[in-house]
């Protein structure tokens, strides 16, 4: 039993004995004498909740999940000796739907892009380029990296 529920169990106890005693002391009688008299009808104190209990200091702490950022800023990078003709990234969620995200990137060239927050982390990419090569990637997380370089 908590120290503090205690404290209020022998106050709460002391009291009902209090008031017991009041009417028989109004009439003259001694307190002790009037508490022999009066029938024992003092409830048992009404059981506290049961407490959660205290986190151990110990135990590892799990960190909250980061949220996936609202807009997610991708930089395309081509770094081939092609011009990008195109390039399209397919979110891993449901219901995701296929995003150009770079078209016409010369050798060498950047191009920054944002993409809705409601395709998630993973991506699949795919592009071509004037030379009739393309690129397929089944799967680029763009939260931990938002840079996406193509390379010979």
């Amino acid at each position: 039993m908590p120290v503090g529920l205690r404290l209020v169990t022998y106050l709460s106890a002391g009291l009902a004995a209090a008031v017991m005693t009041l009417p028989a002391m109004a009439q003259g009688a001694a307190p002790a004498a009037a508490a022999a008299k009066a029938p024992a009808k003092v409830k048992a104190p009404v059981a506290a909740k049961a407490a959660a209990p205290a986190p151990d200091p110990a135990a590892p702490v799990a960190k909250p999940k980061k949220p996936a950022p609202k807009i997610l800023n991708v930089l395309v990078i081509n770094q081939r000796d092609a011009t990008l003709v195109d390039l399209s990234i397919l979110g891993r969620v449901k219901n995701a739907r296929t995003v150009l995200i770079a078209s016409g990137v010369g050798p060498g060239g950047k191009k920054a892009a944002k993409v809705p927050a409601n395709q998630g982390c993973l991506f699949s990419v795919s592009g071509s380029f004037d030379d009739e090569s393309t690129v397929d990637v089944p799967t680029v997380n763009l939260c931990k990296d938002p840079r996406i370089t193509l390379v010979e």
